[in-house]
């Protein structure tokens, strides 16, 4: 198991080696849940987006989860390309990802970052965006 990681020094590797190109046309993800009493969690991440979108308006973004989607619908809810749900009430699989993957693909981008809550110990977690590399 650690062949790969050791190979080709796993997905941090892949930010740590690599810039990515901010395009002018950019699609914002933002990964939360449908579940959870944690406010704060889901809040936090809301703000970001929202500081984000106050400092440079975002015009396409892409919601996974009803708790973020909520939280930006008045400030954001017309940037929204596509908004999914039933995220967190059942084990994640692959086929989720692929379903929201093939989903983003269908529209046009030039760069997208996604935004997520990072953990960082049981009663804390930091809202991280990270760019990804282009499809193109």
């Amino acid at each position: 198991s650690s062949g790969i990681n050791a190979e080709y020094g796993g997905a941090a590797s892949l930010y740590e080696k690599n810039e990515f190109a901010d395009g002018e046309d950019k699609l914002y993800i933002a990964i939360s849940s449908d579940r959870g009493l944690c406010g704060g969690i889901h809040s936090g991440l809301g703000r970001t987006f929202k500081a984000l979108h106050a400092e440079s308006p975002v015009k396409k973004s892409v919601m996974v989860g009803d708790k973020v989607k909520a939280i930006l619908i008045k400030t954001m809810g017309d940037t929204y390309l596509s908004t999914f749900n039933n995220v967190g009430k059942k084990q994640s699989s692959f086929s989720d990802a692929l379903d929201i993957a093939e989903e983003v693909l269908t529209y046009e981008f030039d760069s997208a970052d996604i935004a997520y809550n990072s953990f960082v110990n049981v009663v804390s977690y930091k809202p991280v965006i990270k760019a990804t590399p282009s499809a193109a």
